[in-house]
């Protein structure tokens, strides 16, 4: 569920949710067990970059299957 909200967030309003942000817009999940299953998928290689930045959104994700223009523009 978290990977395919990130794919959503990317695609259409290229938008980088925060983990506090995924918790509460995903049913019955806990920002610890969104934390958790996001390292899980940088485990696994769904998630192929993490950069820090200032802002709300603290981290952007790069994406193995996004084809956004952040995704497809960073190096991996």
């Amino acid at each position: 569920m978290v990977l395919d909200a990130l794919l959503i967030c990317h695609r259409k309003p290229l938008m980088h949710p925060s983990p506090r942000w995924l918790a509460n817009h995903i049913e019955h999940w806990g920002e610890k067990a969104v934390r958790a299953d996001i390292c899980n998928l940088v485990m696994s290689g769904h998630i192929i970059g993490i950069e820090r930045v200032l802002g709300s959104a603290a981290f952007r994700y790069q994406l193995a299957d996004c084809d956004c223009t952040y995704c497809t523009s960073r190096p991996s």
